[in-house]
């Protein structure tokens, strides 16, 4: 990845990786668990217990090494990440209203630290609330309409 990136590059090339993947199924951990409330409390417990591994393969990836072995959860959640991650930089991308002027990548910035920033740095604050909204949303639908996820 050359040093001149922009920011559609940087969301095209997530955009790829995010494609690239195909979702692992969040198997219930409690398969009796009615409550949406109850779901969305293992949802963000396995989130959190994920987490360190989820950031050590994102580290490795983005210095140019593969994917390391991972389990359904951390996988589900790097699938997360990687959607949520493409649509913010892909948010910065205003190429077309040409109103870009005071966003930009810098020249000299590594493209791994944008990537790890986008991945890693904004996930709790910007990219998981987002992922924990559309999954109470999903889980609300799942019981009202009478099946489990």
């Amino acid at each position: 990845m050359g040093n001149s990136m922009s920011w559609r590059k940087f969301a095209q090339q997530l955009e790829a990786e995010w494609r690239r993947w195909t979702p692992p199924e969040l198997e219930a951990v409690n398969p009796f668990a009615r409550d949406p409330d109850d779901l969305m409390q293992q949802f963000k417990e396995r989130e959190r217990h994920s987490r360190p591994m989820v950031d050590a393969a994102i580290r490795i990836f983005v210095r140019g090494g593969g994917w390391p072995e991972m389990s359904d959860d951390e996988r589900f959640f790097l699938y997360k990440r990687l959607y949520y991650a493409w649509l913010l930089l892909d948010s910065f991308s205003l190429e077309e209203t040409e109103s870009r002027k005071f966003i930009s990548p810098r020249r000299e910035q590594d493209p791994s630290e944008v990537l790890e920033w986008a991945l890693i740095d904004v996930w709790p604050s910007l990219g998981l609330p987002l992922c924990l909204e559309a999954q109470a949303q999903y889980y609300s639908g799942c019981i009202a309409a009478g099946e489990l996820p």
